[in-house]
């Protein structure tokens, strides 16, 4: 069973701060190839997730000047009136550090949570392409987030995990899927023995 020790709460880090954190991202270890992060290209889908982000998790990151600011400005209301009364409970962008362990192995990792609903659950905000909750589960599935998930719930201390879907194909909130948050998880079993230390 993978183990977390040593972790650390980070309230109201700023996001560059973060980036200069040492450990391992969920980003990071499901993109590399042979230890090296390839090519990232930022595509207007990126950016548009990133403005509405900006919007609904921290507003002093929002580019007013930005082509797509508009469009997010839509977005991110369209899911304030959705789920107001959810998202006023919610703490926005705690950052974690911790160490993963397994089997002797050693981990050094990191992680920035979208929202946090104290003591209860982590909850993850998605854009997607996707028309409907069918196909945003197969999505999921596809895209890893439920190994995303699971490493935030458990550095949190937490064993619940949401994501909150929004389809800009069909311009509206898709159900809320829960993401089950079991004692251990292939992916980071994997990742620990491949780049964790003894």
């Amino acid at each position: 069973m993978i183990n977390y020790t040593n972790t650390t709460r980070h309230e109201g880090m700023p996001f560059d701060q973060y980036l200069a954190l040492d450990g391992f991202s969920h980003s990071f270890l499901k993109g590399q190839r042979n230890g090296i992060s390839p090519y990232f290209k930022v595509t207007d889908k990126i950016k548009l997730g990133s403005l509405v982000d900006a919007l609904l998790t921290q507003d002093n990151r929002f580019d007013f000047s930005d082509p797509l600011a508009s469009k997010a400005m839509i977005i991110a209301g369209t899911i304030k009136s959705t789920f107001a009364g959810m998202i006023s409970n919610f703490k926005p962008q705690i950052s974690y550090t911790s160490n993963m362990q397994l089997d002797g192995f050693n981990l050094p990792v990191k992680g920035r949570l979208d929202w946090e609903l104290p003591n209860f659950a982590t909850i993850d905000l998605k854009l997607t392409a996707a028309k409907n909750d069918r196909d945003f589960v197969a999505y999921i599935n596809h895209m890893g987030y439920k190994n995303q998930l699971w490493h935030y719930s458990k550095m949190a201390g937490l064993n619940k995990g949401y994501i909150i879907p929004f389809s800009t194909t069909e311009n509206k909130c898709l159900s809320i899927v829960g993401i089950p948050i079991g004692e251990t998880n292939e992916f980071w079993e994997s990742k620990i023995k491949e780049f964790g230390t003894v």
